[in-house]
């Protein structure tokens, strides 16, 4: 009969040992490992939370000092802390009792060497006023970049809206300019207006002084290197107007026509600098802190946005009969009078109110009798100040012997 081999009894149970150490240090490695992952993920959790509470805080910055802005009408401010204090007299930058919720730094500036008007519905305009400028350098694009293909060169064809934006054609808006010089705050020439029409030819130049007003200008919008005095043109369409006076303040109208338009204007100075554009849009950045994660952001805020500067579309718009009280004297239109009154008749067309020093002998205007019949007939519910005489659409233009004045409603 064999013996075992005590020796050999001795290596089997070794080998379990071992065996066993292996499995528990690989155990042990694993469960490391998963504790790693599962704190990295909640570290990745926490970072994220933090840094939206930090995105938030910097936001809130943001609307804090638009708010103050409006309030105070400040314009720049270019220390971090320099707007830090106590409402109303500053901003409370420490948003929680442990500070570590809390404001690091804003600024503000409202001189900027841009304007930027983004998503600018059409038929809308956008109102920029410049002074000092020898040309400007107008960029637009859609908003929606499928809408970027370009009418075909030479064409200036204007279609409908409809026709426009299709599949088929899915052009790039139309910018119409219109430039308002002002000469010690009075218009001293007649403002010029250009249609910009986007093209896969035509010019990246519009001369102010030789362009005709109302002129439809086709852009060249395959041209991508255009550089404005350092400044690269970042549209897909661009064009410089050029040769302007730099002694005259302008006001420049931009309209986008078919499509929402993203709009950027920039000037230069007679020594060929970059204009700075003062007061009309501002940059509000705002580092803040929330937890040890930090978030900076930089808005840009129109001027509008904060209550100051907005242009009306319309200097006047009316669905009903406008009132329109006029003086005329024996030589013609005169200033403004003020009769006694301007009722609203119903029913449309031109009204008249006799109201004394003239002579029947104009057929638009009877002095203090009434007015010849063949242009006039009489109204049941005169306004006050006179008897009212509605006008058939016979009338002659004539002007009457001596002064006196009528309200015209049209």
């Amino acid at each position: 009969m064999t013996t075992p081999n005590k020796h050999n009894r001795n290596q089997n149970g070794t080998a379990s040992i071992i065996s066993t150490l292996i499995i528990v240090i690989l155990l042990s490695l694993i469960s490391v490992g998963f504790a790693k992952i599962m704190d990295r993920s909640l570290q990745n959790s926490l970072d994220s939370h933090l840094y939206s509470a930090a995105d938030y805080v910097a936001q809130s910055g943001i609307n804090d000092a638009m708010a103050y802005i409006k309030a105070r009408g400040i314009n720049d401010n270019t220390s971090c802390t320099g707007l830090s204090g106590n409402p109303p007299n500053g901003i409370n930058f420490t948003l929680s009792t442990s500070d570590k919720t809390k404001y690091t730094c804003i600024l503000v500036s409202s001189k900027l060497t841009d304007l930027v008007y983004n998503g600018v519905s059409p038929y809308t305009s956008r109102v920029a006023t410049v002074q000092g400028a020898a040309s400007l350098l107008l960029s637009w694009s859609s908003t929606n970049n499928s809408l970027s293909k370009l009418p075909p060169a030479g064409s200036t064809q204007f279609l409908d809206e409809t026709t426009w934006s299709d599949i088929s054609h899915l052009y790039a808006p139309v910018l119409r300019v219109t430039l308002y010089p002002v000469i010690n705050n009075l218009t001293g020439i007649v403002p010029r207006t250009y249609f910009l029409y986007p093209s896969a030819g035509g010019t990246n130049e519009v001369n102010y002084g030789t362009t005709a007003d109302g002129s439809v200008q086709p852009v060249n919008c395959n041209n991508t290197s255009l550089i404005f005095h350092g400044a690269s043109a970042d549209g897909r369409c661009n064009v410089v107007i050029s040769n302007l006076n730099p002694s005259f303040k302008f006001y420049v109208r931009l309209t986008p026509l078919y499509n929402q338009t993203d709009l950027k204007i920039m000037g230069n100075t007679p020594a060929g600098g970059l204009l700075s554009f003062t007061n009309q849009q501002t940059t509000i950045d705002v580092t803040a802190t929330a937890g040890g994660a930090t978030k900076r952001l930089v808005a840009r805020i129109d001027r509008t946005q904060l209550g100051v500067g907005e242009t009306p579309e319309f200097a006047l718009r009316t669905t009903n009969l406008l009132c329109k009280r006029i003086t005329i004297s024996t030589d013609g239109l005169d200033s403004l009078g003020s009769p006694e009154g301007c009722a609203i008749p119903d029913g449309a067309g031109y009204y008249g109110v006799p109201s004394g020093g003239g002579s029947d002998t104009g057929d638009t205007t009877g002095g203090g009798s009434t007015p010849t019949a063949e242009c006039w007939r009489s109204w049941s519910s005169p306004p006050p100040g006179g008897s009212a005489y509605q006008h058939d659409g016979s009338c002659r233009s004539d002007e009457p012997s001596s002064g006196g004045y009528f309200t015209i409603m049209l």
